[in-house]
């Protein structure tokens, strides 16, 4: 199988000592900012509703869209509307309503606010949709807002990088931040070893007193770019594929598809949130006829940036929707999230 590595995870091991001495700047910055709003210093922004952060100690992605989408359907489920709050990307203007942005499932009683400043997103998803819960994605070091719950993802496939703080390593905080944490969510536990598992939520215990709760992350059918359409989830066991995906944790994507006896002939990921462009899709295209690719796979996360060569190529392109089921302490995190 071909890989392309366009981008580093994290610093390899000379070049993540020769950053070490940055480490200590950076967490002072990161202790001062801590201590300011802890004590009172600083008040946080209080939105007027319930408010639901998700987020991670880590750079990159642990899972945090797909607990967002299911948090947001639970509430649903129960009547609740929700308004989910993410950060923008490139320019964009104050506030946007979006409403399938990596493959949100359309809910009515769910809406999308993206921007970079989340204390006025909360003020506007008030008074636009009047909320009953807010959900913030990617908050758990965004301080400068009160929340009710404050759940922290934990990603089994790499929980902390090479424990080492940016920019040698990608933890964003030190481990003992996750004291604030009021609930942890160990995402892709499947893919761990039992042992391992154990060892990694020792590791959690020692800096927090939260319930830990395991998911896995199943996939659900495929959908097809030019037209939503959508297909079953073994359309493509023992073919052979190229894939490609612009998400934080590419490796899960790539296990994923393993799991479900796809072969592999090329896997190529690119930084998250990466916007293709015209050569980017060529090389795909090209290489998938050159592999003799039954088909070319990506997220439902690059599902609106696809396009040119890869639809044009003849080759039929898809994209893998997965969800989000628990495997441990799934009753608690419900109960926790609706504050029963």
């Amino acid at each position: 199988m071909k890989i392309k590595q366009p981008f580093l995870q994290y610093p390899g091991p000379v070049l993540s000592i020769l950053l070490s001495p940055l480490q200590f700047p950076y967490l002072a910055i990161t202790v001062t900012r801590y201590v300011l709003y802890i004590t009172g210093a600083i008040k946080p922004h209080a939105p007027k509703c319930r408010v639901i952060s998700i987020g991670n100690l880590t750079l990159g992605g642990t899972g945090k869209t797909p607990l967002t989408q299911y948090t947001a359907k639970l509430l649903a489920k129960n009547n609740y509307h929700s308004t989910i709050i993410s950060r923008g990307y490139g320019k964009l203007p104050a506030y946007a309503t979006l409403t399938d942005d990596e493959a949100f499932d359309k809910i009515p009683t769910v809406t999308r606010l993206v921007g970079n400043n989340k204390a006025f997103l909360t003020d506007m998803a008030v008074k636009k949709f009047n909320p009953k819960f807010i959900i913030l994605d990617d908050g758990f070091q965004s301080l400068y807002i009160r929340r009710d719950l404050n759940i922290l993802v934990i990603d089994c496939l790499n929980p902390f990088g090479n424990g080492r703080l940016f920019p040698a390593g990608i933890l964003r905080e030190p481990l003992y931040a996750m004291r604030r944490a009021g609930l942890v969510i160990l995402s892709h536990a499947d893919f761990m070893a039992k042992e391992q598992l154990e060892s990694l939520k020792s590791v959690i215990t020692r800096h927090t007193n939260a319930p830990v709760a395991c998911t896995s992350h199943k996939p659900e059918c495929f959908i097809k770019p030019d037209n939503n359409s959508t297909l079953p989830v073994k359309y493509l066991a023992n073919k052979t594929v190229v894939a490609f995906c612009g998400i934080g944790n590419p490796d899960s994507f790539r296990k994923t598809l393993e799991s479900m006896n796809i072969k592999l002939a090329g896997f190529y990921p690119y930084p998250d949130h990466y916007k293709y462009g015209e050569d980017d899709m060529r090389f795909i295209a090209e290489t998938a006829k050159q592999l003799k690719a039954d088909a070319i796979c990506m997220t439902t996360k690059d599902l609106s940036k696809v396009h040119g060569p890869v639809i044009s190529s003849g080759i039929p392109a898809v994209a893998l929707k997965i969800s989000m089921e628990f495997t441990e302490n799934r009753d608690v995190f419900h109960k926790m999230v609706l504050g029963t």
